[in-house]
This record gives structure tokens, C-alpha cells and sequence, in this order.
């Protein structure tokens, strides 16, 4: 009685009727969940009709959503949709579409019109299966289960069917014979198991059956009989763990024990009847829809409905209409609603929400200003707010208004303080006031001088310094408040500008004060009496909002360029954060402290700032703020730790250990892939591809990746790397266009994860191989081909050029065998014929001697030429050798250089030996033995000409069809290496000689240690 006696003194006796009303509709409904803040998808964003029939989210984070007009695809940000078309065999059939079921291998099952289309994930394609007997009108159908052997039980009329995707074939399980609808739930409720019973509704009878399944029948027993209700009917049914809860038109009912246990018809003084859908979450909590009254949520476990919601012109986030069709909750607990017209409606029922009070509702209802300027909160546990244009707005613990203090004071309020005494301080444009906050009193402060500016009379801020007094700032000077005998009075502080607009101030733990001014900054200082001494002045081109002391030493200072970081040690500003450092907006109004964070209201929501890692993270009107916009000197921290921002529409409560962790992760699915800017060719889903194979001519590459979060669609991230090119993750936007440019031919991986908006990463890191195939001129295997031939024409060019060499080689031994041929017939002529001749003269001039009487003289003369003839013939017999004796080709290699070693052994000089081992089975041809005959003619000479040598060993020996010949002097020897520079065509010579005959040689010599040579040539074994 006492607070209604308050209010009668405060407030218009109407506004005390409607808010009575409200304060005990709030008191029934206090410390339930907080208004759900619903996101609308309607036709002006992208859905094909508002009236859906089902809503299922797939595997993939995609939810479908089924209309009288079309199927749905929404991604969060927009909706893909899928109607029928009439050129298109593989298009979806139909213009009806009801419910929507995902088989184990991610295709969907979609009842329609014309019959159960199949929806071909991979190759993004519809495949369509009439029922069997019906005629084209008779067609509608809806799929209600999938079980273990993926077969899809569906119902169609009031007939229920099972379908075999593996033979394409229906199978007639039950007809009922009442016609009309059916309304069927199943036990299991989960999919892909053995179905066991179902529960239906035929025609929305009051009457339920329930089905037990025997292979391919059902037996069908009434659950509920018709009721002696007059004019009830079921709309909806939902199995309970124990029970059946059944929405009709007299609310929800509780069916357990052969009995309706209890009924769910009503929330304080409003009814919740006409109940249409019915749902339970995972909290246990149910949620039913009406067909006028909107949405309710009821704790089965307490039996009674907790929570109403219903459209509201006013609240942008409040569900869209009053008649809901459909209720479906997803793995993250977002509850998506079907709106009668309206389209669909969705929340996370997870996610933390602040609470708003005052929201614009109230201020229409009961006449109050939700425009809030300051909030304190009294001795009593009360919270004052100053608000733009009615007072000071009085609310209980629990933020409900209980009243107004408008009496004395100006409409507008500044700033609020609360002394150490109590006593409230409002600062107002027309003036100061003190205020007794039990009798809600006020006094006046007397202004200083009238000489002073009228400005010095607007006051903006006032606070209390460590000694108690009073300091106020005006927007012509800063003064102190004088309290002598009750009577309070304004006095100018000296040593600062008069005539400057003073905001903010602020006295911390060690006695500093902070004053600041508009546009120019703050400074620090002391006051003495009623003089401030200037210690340091911090001319910022900003107005200071707020000064915030934490234990660490520090003092934040909001400001209209961003958060400052003072330090008090040093007196200095260590740092500014900024919107570069994560705020989301750097006009800072409040900054409250909370454990290792500050919270920051800004022109666009509210920050928190971890001190431990000076990460941020930004909260706006979608989380439940009151606006993005909040107000200067509206934040309060209560003394129960709860924290107050106020705003443009009303103010935000929250306790920061009450806020969660968003449980869930996002997915990530590749939703638009773009070769050389167009779109490739239909017939394969997109976000289904597993590799991307490019030709060298589509080398621009793009791709468009959507992050499936609802809980803030358009706040999700990602973050991409395409291996092999870029060296960093790169971040985009939600469904941004990537694009690769003129790749280079090679091997890439494409990677991107998934943040939603609540800084949760995705579970997996999307993979996708892209090739990009390089001209066949730099294919590995036309460079292997083009190595190969290359290796092909050297060969074939070195072969040429080594078969020309033999050829020329072959021309000039024919020509030198020629050669020797001839030379062997020459030497066999000189050797008949010169040399029988000079032999007959020889006879002749000996017959003659006998003859001849010659002086002594004439003898010598004639004995000299006779020994001339003699060297002659010696010389004509030593030319026929050298020749080639013809020994060579009568008697053989063997022999030929037995004979050659003879004739070059001198006397006294060099004695060479020959032996011959095994070489009887030797079979040489006449060229082979020519050559070997000219290689020992070649080494000998070199024995003879250059070695000095005494004794010289030839032999020649045959094993395994090769022939061994070893030379060996103990002559000189020499310098292998300056004799092949000096004199190499000898060696040459022999060297060509004996490649000819394919075999090889090897030298031992040194100076003074003699020459060995040993050489090898395959030949013929005789036979």
C-alpha cells in the first residue's frame, strides 16, 4: 500500500492502473527466459511464399523449408528455391511441397502434389514417384519416417504407404476408413531404426490410435475414444518419454495412464488455447503454437507455462505473427517457426541475450520515456535513471518501474550521482539538485554569481572528490558545492578556464583529479581549497566521455576517438584502442570493470576487451542490446556485480559470469564455383565436388563458400588458403567471392575453416584438390617424349657420324690394303725381277773378275762396285720387306713376324725374341692380320728408333677366342703423357688400328723403366 500510496503522489492515476497490471504480469513471468530475439526470413528476403508447411536442416547445416509454392534452400543469408518446371524432366514436381526428410546418404524425400520427389544430392537433381492407382489429383503425399532399411513410409490421404527406394516400389500398409487427413508421430522418433509403433489423428477427431507395426501390417487400437467434450477436436500430437502430449482446440493435454492428466490452457490471466503445433527440446522444455495467441513455452517438469510471445509492431525482434503452423528445433537448438503468412521465424534458444528493460513497448503501455541519460542505484537497492524528456524514472531490483520523480525537476536529465551519504545529485541544464532518496525531495542548489555566464547555470556532470566535496562541471566553468546549514551554494574552482564547457571528471585512489573538456582533451591536477593546480594537460582534439579505474594501476578513459589506457605511475597515455585493434565503434560512452575485462558501450553495441590477451568481442542489437546506440553517463555497476548500460531505447542488465561459451561450431559448405568467370555446366552439386580438374585455358578460378551459423548469419567468417600459391590464411566475409586469377599450371589444395559470429572455429578444415593442367608442351610426358627423342636423333646423328668415321676408316684401309697389295706385288717384282737382275750382275761381274786383267786400282774401283751392288741388293731386300713381305699372305701372321723380328734384330745391338703360343687355332681373316702386322711393325720401329733398348720380347698367344699379343723392351720408356702430345699419331695410329679391330690396349712405361704393352682382340676360334 505504501508503494501505491508513492505512485498516486508521483504518477497519473490511469498510468498507476496499467502499471499495477504490468508489475504483477512481470512478477508471474520474472525469472523466466529473457524475450527471444527472432531473425524473420519472409518473401522480402528471399523465401518463395509465407506460408511453409515444414522446416528440416540437413547434414550439410542447410535448412529446407517447404511452401504451397516452392522448396527452400536458406543458408542463413539468402534462399535458393526449387520449383517445377515444365521443360525439365529433372526438375522437382509440383507446386504443394509438405514434409522433408534426409536419408542416411544425404538425399531428402519431399511430399508434394504430385506425388514423393527424391532430391539427388550429388548431382543436384529431382527425381519424381507417383502413387501407384491414383489419378493426377490424388497425388499429395507426405514422408513421415525413414527407417533401418531406408525405406520411406509416407501418408497420403488417409492412406499410409512404405516405399522401396531399391525397387522403385509402394507398398499399401493401412486405409482408414474415415476420410481426410492423417496426422501421424512415430516411436522411434529418431530415424533409421526398426519403426515400432505410430500414434494418429484422423480428420482432427478428438480420437488418437495407436499403430503397432508387424512387418507389413498395422494394428490399429483406440488410444483416446471421443471424450465427452462438447466441441473438442485435436489439432496435434507429440509422444513423451512417458505419455502423450496432445494439442487442441482447449490447449495442450497430458495423456498418460489411460487418462488426460493435466491441461496447459493459460499464462497468468491470458489463455493458451487453439494449440496447432506442439515441440520439445532438449531442455525438456515444450513449445507450442496457437492459431491466434502466438507462441508459449511450458516446463513439463513444473507443469506450467512459463513464457508467452507474441508480435509486437514496436519490437523489431518479436515473433512475425500470432498463428503458428509448424515448430522444429535443430542440432544447435535454434527454434525455427512456421508463420501463417508471415513466413519463418528463427532464435538460438543457446545463445546468451542480454536482458532489455524499458524496451518501447513499455514506454507506449505505461507512459514512460525509455531514453535513458545516467543510472545509478540507491542505498535501497533501487535503480534511478535520468531519462531525455521525463524525469527521473524510479525501477526495483528486478528493473520494473515503480514510479517517477518529475516534481522540481527540469524533463531532462544529465547525470546522476549518489554521495557517500545517499543523497542523489542530479545535474540538469537548469540547474543543480539534491535529492532525499526515501522522500523523493529535492533541493535546489543555489547558482554562483549572477554576474557569471548563464551557461555556468547548465550543469552536465558532478562527482564526489576523496575529501567529500562536491565538483561539478557547467558548461562555463567547473565548480565546488558549498553545504552551510542545509543551504547548498556553487563556488568556482580557480586555476582553470572559466568559460570552457567542462564534461567528465574524475578523482582516483591517490587523490588526482581529471577534468575534462569538450573538444580539447583532459587534464590532471589537485585542487587545494578551491584552487586546482594543473600537473599535466592532454590536448586531445576529443571529448571525454567517462574516466574508469582498475586495481592494476590504470585509468581507461572513454572517449570519442577510443579507449584510452592511462597509466598513473608514469602519467602518461600508454595506448588507444581502436576500432584497428576489434571495437566495433571508438565513440565510447561507459566502461565498467569486471575481473580481467571492461566492458565498453559504444555508437555501435557493446565491447568486451580481455586484458589478458587485449582480445575483443563485440556484442550488438541481435544479442539482445537495447539499441546499438547507448548514451553518455549511462552505465552502473550494481552491488550485486550486475552490470547497466543504458540507451536509446531503454537499458541492458547483465551479470558477466552468467555469460556462455556458444556451444556449437559452424559448417562450411562450397556454395558457387566459377571457371574463367562462368558458371560450369549443371549435373553436379557444387558443395558435393571432392576434386576440381582445370584444362590450361580455365585457369581463373572462383569460389564462394558459405559458414552455416543461425545464430548470426551475416556475422560469420572464414578464413581461406590455397596451398601451393598463397603463403597466409586469408579472411572473408560470409559467402564472399574468391577469386584466382591466371593460375599457373600445378598441384593445389584449396583449404577454408569456419568462425561464426560467437569466435567458434569450425570442427574440420574444408579440403578441395584443384588442378590446373599445364599445355602439353610442358606435360612430364611430352618432356619425357621430347628427351627421348632428343636422346633418338643423338643417337641416331652419333651413329651416323661413327658409321661415316668406319666407312672413311674402312675406305682408307681398303685403300691402304689396296695399297699394301700393291706395294706386295711391287716388292714380289722388285724381288724377281730387280732383284734376280742385280743378283745376275752380281754373278756376272764375279765370272767377269776372273776374266779381267786389272791394275790394282782398277781392282779396288771394281771390288767398291761390287760391293755396292751388293749393299743394293741388301737395300732392294730390306725395301721388300718393308713393303710387306709376302711371307704375310704364304705363311701367315706367325710366321711373317717371326721373320720381321729377325730381320730387325741387330747384332750386338737389339735382339728381339718372338714367341707364338696356341695360335694354330687362331682363324684370322687377311684384313685382321694386316692390321696386327702393321701394329707390330709400328711398335717395333718405335723399339728400334726411340727406345735404346737391348732386348725386346714379342708374343703373341690365343685363349677364349681372343688373341693376346704383349710387347715388353727395357729400353728408355718415356713420358706417356708428353709423348701422346709430342708425337701422338704413332699412337693414334695404333689406337685406330686396333678400335677397328674392336679390341683394346694397354700401356706400362716410365722413363728408364722400359715399355710394356699388352693387347687384346676378340677373333674366330679355328675349327
Amino acid at each position: 500500500m505504501e508503494l501505491i500510496k508513492n505512485l498516486y503522489l508521483i504518477m497519473p492515476f490511469k498510468q498507476i492502473l496499467k502499471l499495477i497490471v504490468f508489475l504483477l504480469t512481470g512478477l508471474y513471468s520474472y525469472g523466466q527466459p529473457s524475450s527471444l530475439l527472432f531473425s524473420h526470413l519472409n518473401v522480402n528476403n528471399g523465401l518463395s511464399q509465407g506460408v511453409n508447411n515444414c522446416i528440416y536442416k540437413d547434414s550439410r547445416g542447410y535448412v529446407w523449408i517447404s511452401s504451397f509454392d516452392g522448396l527452400n534452400r536458406f543458408d542463413g543469408l539468402a534462399c535458393t528455391v526449387y520449383r517445377e518446371n515444365l521443360q525439365d524432366t529433372l526438375a522437382i514436381q509440383g507446386t504443394l511441397f509438405l514434409n522433408i526428410l534426409e536419408d542416411k546418404k544425404g538425399n531428402l524425400w519431399i511430399g508434394s502434389n504430385k506425388g514423393l520427389n527424391f532430391y539427388d544430392r550429388i548431382h543436384d537433381r529431382f527425381l519424381n514417384y507417383l502413387l501407384p492407382g491414383r489419378k493426377s489429383d490424388e497425388q499429395i503425399c507426405s514422408p513421415f519416417y525413414i527407417d533401418d532399411k531406408n525405406r520411406v513410409w509416407l501418408q497420403a490421404g488417409s492412406d499410409i504407404f512404405r516405399f522401396d527406394p531399391g525397387n522403385q516400389q509402394y507398398q499399401l500398409l493401412h486405409h482408414f476408413a474415415i476420410p481426410g487427413n492423417l496426422f501421424i508421430k512415430t516411436i522411434p522418433a529418431e530415424q533409421f531404426h526398426q519403426l515400432e509403433q505410430l500414434y494418429t489423428i484422423v480428420n482432427n477427431s478428438p480420437e488418437v490410435y495407436k499403430g503397432n507395426i508387424n512387418q507389413n501390417s498395422i494394428q490399429w487400437t483406440p488410444l483416446i475414444g471421443l471424450l465427452p467434450v462438447s466441441d473438442l477436436h485435436f489439432n496435434t500430437l507429440l509422444p513423451a518419454p512417458a505419455g502423450l502430449w496432445i494439442g487442441s482446440n482447449a490447449g495442450v493435454l497430458f495423456y498418460d495412464q489411460g487418462r488426460i492428466q493435466f491441461r496447459l490452457d493459460r499464462f497468468g490471466n491470458e489463455e493458451a488455447r487453439d494449440v496447432t503445433t506442439l515441440l520439445l527440446d532438449k531442455n525438456s522444455m515444450l513449445w507450442f503454437g496457437t492459431r491466434r495467441q502466438g507462441l508459449f513455452v511450458a516446463d513439463t517438469q513444473q507443469k506450467i507455462i512459463r513464457n508467452h510471445y507474441i508480435s509486437s509492431a514496436l519490437n523489431a525482434y518479436s515473433i512475425s505473427g500470432n498463428q503458428l503452423q509448424y515448430l522444429y528445433t535443430d542440432q544447435e537448438n535454434h527454434l525455427w517457426a512456421s508463420v501463417w503468412g508471415k513466413g519463418v521465424d528463427y532464435v538460438s534458444l543457446d545463445k546468451f541475450r542480454f536482458h532489455h528493460h524499458l524496451t518501447n513497448e513499455d514506454a507506449v503501455e505505461y507512459g514512460i520515456d525509455n531514453f535513458i541519460r545516467s543510472i545509478i542505484e540507491t542505498d535501497d537497492h533501487q535503480f534511478w535513471c535520468g531519462t531525455q524528456s521525463d524525469g527521473i524514472l524510479i525501477l526495483d531490483k528486478e528493473k520494473k518501474p515503480t514510479g517517477k520523480i518529475k516534481t522540481g525537476l527540469p524533463p531532462a536529465i544529465e547525470h546522476l550521482y549518489k554521495d557517500k551519504k545517499g543523497n542523489v545529485w542530479a545535474a540538469t541544464f537548469s540547474g543543480l539538485f539534491v535529492i532525499n532518496p526515501v522522500t523523493k525531495k529535492n533541493i535546489k542548489v543555489a547558482g554562483a554569481d549572477p554576474n557569471y555566464l548563464p551557461a555556468s547555470h547548465q550543469f552536465n556532470f558532478i562527482t564526489q572528490l576523496a575529501d567529500g566535496q562536491m565538483l561539478a562541471s557547467s558548461n562555463a566553468g567547473l565548480f565546488l558545492v558549498d553545504q552551510e546549514r542545509g543551504h547548498f551554494s556553487t563556488i568556482p574552482v580557480k586555476g582553470v578556464p572559466g568559460n570552457d564547457v567542462y564534461l567528465t571528471s574524475f578523482c582516483d585512489n591517490t587523490g588526482n583529479i581529471y577534468i575534462s573538456r569538450a573538444f580539447k582533451g583532459f587534464i590532471t591536477g589537485t585542487l587545494q581549497g578551491d584552487s586546482f593546480t594543473i600537473k599535466k594537460d592532454f590536448p586531445y582534439k576529443a571529448t571525454i566521455k567517462c574516466f574508469t579505474e582498475t586495481n592494476d594501476g590504470h585509468v581507461w578513459i572513454g572517449s570519442t576517438i577510443g579507449l584510452m589506457k592511462f597509466n598513473k605511475l608514469s602519467c602518461s597515455v600508454d595506448k588507444i584502442y581502436t576500432t584497428n585493434d576489434g571495437l566495433s565503434n571508438q565513440y565510447i560512452y561507459g566502461v565498467l570493470p569486471d575481473n580481467e575485462a571492461l566492458w565498453v558501450s559504444t555508437n555501435a553495441g557493446i565491447n568486451r576487451l580481455q586484458l589478458s590477451n587485449n582480445s575483443i568481442k563485440s556484442f550488438d542489437a541481435g544479442d539482445g542490446l537495447q539499441s546499438n546506440e547507448f548514451n553518455t553517463y549511462s552505465f552502473c555497476r550494481a552491488t550485486d556485480g550486475e552490470l547497466l548500460f543504458g540507451g536509446v531505447n531503454g537499458l541492458n542488465s547483465f551479470s558477466p559470469s552468467a555469460i556462455h561459451k556458444y556451444p556449437y561450431s559452424p559448417q562450411l559448405q562450397l556454395s558457387a564455383l566459377q571457371i574463367n568467370d562462368a558458371v560450369p555446366a549443371p549435373g553436379l552439386n557444387t558443395s558435393e565436388l571432392k576434386t576440381v580438374s582445370l584444362r590450361p585455358d580455365q585457369n581463373t578460378l572462383s569460389f564462394q563458400f558459405t559458414v552455416l551459423d543461425f545464430a548470426k548469419p551475416g556475422a560469420n567468417k572464414l578464413f581461406y588458403t590455397l596451398q601451393g600459391y598463397d603463403k597466409n590464411w586469408i579472411a572473408a566475409s560470409n559467402k564472399s567471392l574468391i577469386r584466382y586469377a591466371n593460375l599457373p599450371p600445378g598441384n593445389y589444395t584449396l583449404l577454408a575453416k569456419a568462425i561464426n559470429s560467437e569466435k567458434v572455429e569450425g570442427v574440420d578444415i574444408y579440403k578441395l584438390p584443384v588442378i590446373v593442367l599445364p599445355p602439353f608442351w610442358k606435360t612430364w610426358w611430352f618432356t619425357l617424349l621430347l628427351i627421348l627423342t632428343m636422346i633418338l636423333l643423338l643417337y641416331f646423328f652419333i651413329r651416323s657420324y661413327l658409321e661415316r668415321q668406319l666407312q672413311k676408316q674402312r675406305a682408307m684401309m681398303e685403300k691402304e690394303l689396296a695399297i699394301e697389295q700393291e706395294r706386295t706385288r711391287m716388292a714380289c717384282e722388285l724381288h724377281d725381277g730387280l732383284g734376280s737382275m742385280l743378283s745376275g750382275i752380281k754373278y756376272s761381274f764375279s765370272a767377269m773378275k776372273n776374266q779381267l786383267d786389272l791394275n790394282e786400282s782398277q781392282q779396288v774401283m771394281f771390288h767398291s762396285n761390287i760391293d755396292k751392288l751388293n749393299e743394293s741388293i741388301i737395300e732392294l731386300r730390306n725395301i721388300t720387306h718393308s713393303m710387306a713381305s709376302d711371307s704375310l699372305l704364304k705363311y701367315g701372321l706367325d710366321n711373317s713376324l717371326r721373320d720381321y723380328c729377325n730381320n730387325m734384330s741387330q747384332p750386338g745391338e737389339l735382339d728381339i725374341s718372338f714367341k707364338a703360343l696356341h695360335t694354330e687355332k687362331v682363324k684370322l681373316s687377311e684384313e685382321q692380320s694386316f692390321h696386327i702386322f702393321r701394329i707390330m711393325q709400328e711398335l717395333l720401329q718405335n723399339i728400334v728408333k726411340h727406345a735404346g733398348a737391348a732386348h725386346a720380347i714379342v708374343q703373341i698367344s690365343y685363349h677364349d677366342r681372343k688373341l693376346y699379343i704383349a710387347v715388353e723392351d727395357d729400353g728408355n720408356g718415356f713420358d706417356m703423357n708428353s709423348t701422346v702430345r709430342k708425337d701422338g699419331m704413332g699412337l693414334k695410329n695404333i689406337e685406330s688400328r686396333i678400335k677397328i679391330l674392336k679390341g683394346r690396349m694397354d700401356y706400362q712405361t716410365a722413363p728408364s723403366k722400359g715399355t710394356s704393352v699388352l693387347i687384346e682382340i676378340p677373333c674366330k676360334e679355328n675349327r
